[in-house]
C-alpha cells in the first residue's frame, strides 16, 4: 500500500467512526426526547390537577362562606329570640308579682277589717 491508499483507508475509517458517533448521539437523543415529552405530558397533567384542586378549594371556600353567613344569621336570630324571651319572662314575673301582691294586699285589708270587728266585739262583750 502506498501513502495515498493508507490515507484513504484512515479517512474512510474516520468518516465511518464519525458517522457511528453521530448516529449513536442521535439514538441517545431519542430517549431524551421521549423522556422530555413524557415529562411535559406529566407536567400538563399535574397542572390540570392543580387547577382542579384550586377550583375545588375555591368552591369549598365559597360554600364555607355561605354556611358561615347562614350560621351568623341564625345566631343573630337566636340572640334576638333570647332577648325577646327575657323581656317576656320579666313581664310575666312582674305580672305574677303584681297579682300576688294585689291578692295579699286585699287579704291584708280584709284581715285588718275583720280584726277591727273582732276588737269591737271584744270591747262590747267585755264591758
Amino acid at each position: 500500500m502506498n501513502g495515498y491508499g493508507l490515507r484513504a483507508i484512515i479517512f474512510t475509517i474516520c468518516i465511518v467512526f464519525g458517522l457511528l458517533l453521530i448516529s449513536g448521539c442521535e439514538e441517545q437523543r431519542l430517549p431524551d426526547t421521549k423522556q422530555s415529552r413524557f415529562v411535559a405530558a406529566e407536567n400538563i397533567q399535574l397542572k390540570k390537577q392543580l387547577e382542579q384542586r384550586d377550583e375545588d378549594i375555591a368552591s369549598q371556600n365559597q360554600l364555607y362562606g355561605q354556611q358561615l353567613q347562614e350560621q351568623q344569621q341564625l345566631l343573630a336570630k337566636c340572640k334576638k329570640s333570647v332577648e325577646s324571651l327575657k323581656i317576656q319572662a320579666n313581664k310575666n314575673i312582674q305580672e305574677q308579682v303584681s297579682s300576688v301582691l294585689t291578692a295579699v294586699m286585699e287579704m291584708n285589708a280584709k284581715l285588718q277589717k275583720e280584726n277591727a270587728q273582732l276588737k269591737t266585739q271584744l270591747k262590747t262583750t267585755g264591758e
